[in-house]
Protein backbone atom coordinates (compact mmCIF):
# COMPACT_ATOMS: atom_id res chain seq x y z
CA UNK A 1 0.00 0.00 0.00
CA UNK A 2 1.09 3.36 -0.81
CA UNK A 3 1.33 5.68 2.11
CA UNK A 4 1.15 8.72 -0.10
CA UNK A 5 -1.97 10.77 -0.09
CA UNK A 6 -4.23 9.58 -2.92
CA UNK A 7 -5.55 13.08 -3.49
CA UNK A 8 -2.06 14.27 -4.35
CA UNK A 9 -2.07 11.97 -7.34
CA UNK A 10 -5.05 13.76 -8.91
CA UNK A 11 -4.40 16.20 -11.75
CA UNK A 12 -6.01 19.61 -12.15
CA UNK A 13 -9.30 19.77 -14.02
CA UNK A 14 -8.73 20.41 -17.69
CA UNK A 15 -11.30 22.91 -18.92
CA UNK A 16 -12.53 22.60 -22.49
CA UNK A 17 -11.72 25.35 -24.98
CA UNK A 18 -14.20 28.24 -25.08
CA UNK A 19 -16.88 27.83 -27.69
CA UNK A 20 -15.98 29.94 -30.71
CA UNK A 21 -18.47 32.36 -32.23
CA UNK A 22 -17.11 31.59 -35.66
CA UNK A 23 -18.22 30.09 -37.89
CA UNK A 24 -21.77 31.13 -37.24
CA UNK A 25 -24.50 28.57 -37.31
CA UNK A 26 -26.80 28.45 -40.34
CA UNK A 27 -29.66 30.11 -38.47
CA UNK A 28 -27.55 33.18 -37.70
CA UNK A 29 -26.52 33.47 -41.36
CA UNK A 30 -30.18 33.33 -42.39
CA UNK A 31 -31.13 35.95 -39.81
CA UNK A 32 -28.31 38.19 -41.02
CA UNK A 33 -29.39 37.77 -44.66
CA UNK A 34 -33.01 38.60 -43.79
CA UNK A 35 -31.97 41.68 -41.81
CA UNK A 36 -29.74 42.94 -44.62
CA UNK A 37 -32.45 42.29 -47.21
CA UNK A 38 -34.96 44.22 -45.10
CA UNK A 39 -32.52 47.11 -44.74
CA UNK A 40 -31.86 47.24 -48.49
CA UNK A 41 -35.61 47.11 -49.22
CA UNK A 42 -36.27 49.87 -46.70
CA UNK A 43 -33.59 52.09 -48.23
CA UNK A 44 -34.90 51.40 -51.73
CA UNK A 45 -38.49 52.33 -50.76
CA UNK A 46 -37.30 55.43 -48.92
CA UNK A 47 -35.27 56.54 -51.95
CA UNK A 48 -38.22 55.91 -54.27
CA UNK A 49 -40.55 57.92 -52.01
CA UNK A 50 -37.98 60.69 -51.71
CA UNK A 51 -37.71 60.93 -55.50
CA UNK A 52 -41.50 60.89 -55.90
CA UNK A 53 -41.74 63.80 -53.47
CA UNK A 54 -39.15 65.90 -55.30
CA UNK A 55 -41.88 67.69 -57.27
CA UNK A 56 -43.84 68.29 -54.07
CA UNK A 57 -40.80 69.78 -52.35
CA UNK A 58 -40.10 72.01 -55.37
CA UNK A 59 -43.73 73.15 -55.57
CA UNK A 60 -43.81 73.95 -51.85
CA UNK A 61 -40.56 75.91 -52.19
CA UNK A 62 -42.06 77.91 -55.08
CA UNK A 63 -45.22 78.47 -53.04
CA UNK A 64 -43.14 79.78 -50.15
CA UNK A 65 -41.36 82.08 -52.60
CA UNK A 66 -44.73 83.35 -53.91
CA UNK A 67 -45.86 84.01 -50.34
CA UNK A 68 -42.64 85.90 -49.59
CA UNK A 69 -42.99 87.95 -52.78
CA UNK A 70 -46.58 88.78 -51.84
CA UNK A 71 -45.48 89.85 -48.36
CA UNK A 72 -42.88 92.21 -49.85
CA UNK A 73 -45.14 93.66 -52.56
CA UNK A 74 -48.84 92.78 -52.18
CA UNK A 75 -50.08 92.38 -55.74
CA UNK A 76 -53.13 90.09 -55.77
CA UNK A 77 -53.29 89.72 -59.54
CA UNK A 78 -49.65 88.68 -59.85
CA UNK A 79 -50.09 86.27 -56.93
CA UNK A 80 -53.16 84.63 -58.46
CA UNK A 81 -51.56 84.30 -61.89
CA UNK A 82 -48.42 82.77 -60.44
CA UNK A 83 -50.41 80.53 -58.12
CA UNK A 84 -52.61 79.29 -60.94
CA UNK A 85 -49.54 78.45 -63.02
CA UNK A 86 -47.87 76.69 -60.08
CA UNK A 87 -50.93 74.57 -59.29
CA UNK A 88 -51.33 73.55 -62.92
CA UNK A 89 -47.64 72.68 -63.31
CA UNK A 90 -47.74 70.61 -60.14
CA UNK A 91 -50.94 68.85 -61.21
CA UNK A 92 -49.36 68.01 -64.57
CA UNK A 93 -46.33 66.53 -62.80
CA UNK A 94 -48.43 64.35 -60.49
CA UNK A 95 -51.40 63.28 -62.60
CA UNK A 96 -51.71 61.80 -66.09
CA UNK A 97 -51.53 64.57 -68.66
CA UNK A 98 -54.88 63.57 -70.19
CA UNK A 99 -56.61 64.15 -66.83
CA UNK A 100 -55.25 67.66 -66.29
CA UNK A 101 -54.07 69.37 -69.48
CA UNK A 102 -57.48 70.09 -70.97
CA UNK A 103 -59.14 71.39 -67.79
CA UNK A 104 -60.23 75.01 -67.86
CA UNK A 105 -62.72 77.17 -66.01
CA UNK A 106 -65.09 75.36 -63.70
CA UNK A 107 -63.69 71.94 -64.69
CA UNK A 108 -60.27 73.08 -63.41
CA UNK A 109 -61.87 74.45 -60.25
CA UNK A 110 -63.70 71.14 -59.71
CA UNK A 111 -60.41 69.29 -60.12
CA UNK A 112 -58.78 71.54 -57.52
CA UNK A 113 -61.68 71.11 -55.12
CA UNK A 114 -61.65 67.33 -55.49
CA UNK A 115 -58.33 67.17 -53.62
CA UNK A 116 -58.89 70.10 -51.27
CA UNK A 117 -60.25 70.10 -47.73
CA UNK A 118 -61.64 73.59 -48.22
CA UNK A 119 -62.94 74.62 -51.64
CA UNK A 120 -61.18 77.14 -53.84
CA UNK A 121 -63.20 80.18 -54.81
CA UNK A 122 -64.08 81.11 -58.37
CA UNK A 123 -61.75 84.07 -57.97
CA UNK A 124 -58.86 81.74 -58.73
CA UNK A 125 -60.12 81.20 -62.27
CA UNK A 126 -61.61 84.65 -62.91
CA UNK A 127 -59.20 87.02 -61.13
CA UNK A 128 -56.23 86.59 -63.51
CA UNK A 129 -58.36 88.16 -66.26
CA UNK A 130 -59.64 91.11 -64.25
CA UNK A 131 -57.89 94.46 -64.09
CA UNK A 132 -58.23 94.56 -60.31
CA UNK A 133 -59.05 91.28 -58.62
CA UNK A 134 -61.60 91.58 -55.80
CA UNK A 135 -59.39 89.86 -53.23
CA UNK A 136 -58.33 91.21 -49.88
CA UNK A 137 -55.03 90.46 -48.20
CA UNK A 138 -56.77 87.85 -46.01
CA UNK A 139 -58.28 86.21 -49.10
CA UNK A 140 -54.82 85.95 -50.64
CA UNK A 141 -53.37 84.44 -47.47
CA UNK A 142 -56.24 81.94 -47.34
CA UNK A 143 -55.63 81.08 -50.98
CA UNK A 144 -51.96 80.46 -50.24
CA UNK A 145 -52.86 78.22 -47.27
CA UNK A 146 -55.37 76.25 -49.37
CA UNK A 147 -52.79 75.83 -52.11
CA UNK A 148 -50.29 74.52 -49.57
CA UNK A 149 -52.78 71.92 -48.35
CA UNK A 150 -53.79 71.04 -51.91
CA UNK A 151 -50.18 70.34 -52.88
CA UNK A 152 -49.88 68.04 -49.86
CA UNK A 153 -53.15 66.23 -50.65
CA UNK A 154 -52.81 65.70 -54.40
CA UNK A 155 -52.03 62.02 -54.98
CA UNK A 156 -49.31 60.88 -57.35
CA UNK A 157 -50.42 58.72 -60.26
CA UNK A 158 -47.65 57.27 -62.42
Amino acid sequence: MNSADPLAQLHDIIEPEAISQWPLALGWWLLLAIALSALVALLWFWRKKYRQNANKRAALALLDQLAADYQNAPDAQKLIQSLSQLLRRYALSQQPRANVAGLTGTAWLDFLNRYSDTPFEKALISAPYQAKPPLSVDDCHNLLARSHLWIHNLPHFP
